[in-house]
């Protein structure tokens, strides 16, 4: 079976970051909700947290964005998790601005400083950690919990939630930012390792959450537990408008169904790439 799925998915893995801002949808109907004051004041602590270490991310050459979020923090810099697509190692860096809001919901501005560790689809991953030098305006930072790695095994069926800059403006003038959480937004299956052009891609694990073009970079939440537990970095080429209904995700949960890994948003086991 394993075989198999590698194979559909050499030719339905697509990167979630493009100047075409492609959808992919889990279940029946596309959520995406834009979130702004009024939405984030009503969030619990765990959203309102995903919500503040998530930084759009635009590269002010290219034009492009992406997604990171907050990781931890030392002594001299704040440090956050994004794919290596979004940020291709120290020379993006520095063509690379961040955008994020504060408690108050008001805009703070960063660059990034420079590149800790990496990993290339290449080395089997795609993710690269880097810095952000620490300023008073972004103190903020320092009230959000540090992701932990030493989280269980999630549970299929468990109910999840990203948040990501898909279809965001390349500029840093208007916070874009997006939140998938619907009843649709489920952990699927994992882990395996997936095939992408001729490379292996290792520890994925498979969602139905909504996603979109300059989502990559996103942190993935186990709604269930508080959890981050993953970085969104891919999406399945999906051929029709709604492959996956939400009868087939409900219906087929717990089993080997073929759809789940072929028509679905991927991630990378957060535990696989922790810094070193």
């Amino acid at each position: 079976m394993a075989l198999i799925r590698l194979s559909l998915l050499l030719t339905l893995l697509t990167f979630a970051l493009s100047t075409n801002a492609k959808r992919y949808i889990g279940g029946d109907q596309w959520n995406r909700p834009r979130i702004n004051k009024s939405f984030f004041i009503k969030q619990d602590k765990f959203i309102k947290e995903l919500i503040l270490r998530t930084v759009k991310v635009v590269n002010t050459k290219k034009r492009k964005v992406g997604t990171a979020f907050f990781y931890k923090e030392n002594a001299d810099h704040y440090i956050f998790l994004t794919n290596y697509h979004v940020i291709s190692g120290n020379r993006e860096c520095r063509d690379s601005k961040l955008l994020l809001i504060n408690s108050q919901f008001n805009k703070r501005y960063a660059s990034c400083d420079g590149v800790i560790q990496e990993g290339t689809i290449k080395s089997g991953s795609d993710y690269i950690y880097f810095k952000v030098n620490k300023e008073e305006r972004l103190n903020f930072l320092s009230q959000i919990s540090e992701v932990r790695t030493d989280f269980s095994d999630p549970v299929i069926g468990d109910r999840l939630v990203s948040v990501g800059f898909g279809a965001g403006k390349a500029n840093l003038r208007r916070y874009d930012a997006k939140i998938s959480m619907d009843r649709d937004c489920l952990y699927l299956n994992g882990n395996i390792d997936i095939t992408f052009n001729k490379d292996k891609v290792r520890d994925v694990f498979f969602t139905a959450c909504d996603a979109q073009s300059g989502d990559s970079g996103s942190a993935v939440m186990n709604l269930e537990t508080g959890d981050i537990i993953g970085l969104f970095f891919a999406v399945a080429d999906q051929k029709r408008s709604n492959p996956l209904t939400s009868k087939e995700i409900q219906d087929n949960l717990g089993t080997d169904y073929m759809e789940f890994y072929t028509n679905a948003s991927m991630s990378i086991d957060l535990r696989k790439i922790k810094l070193k």
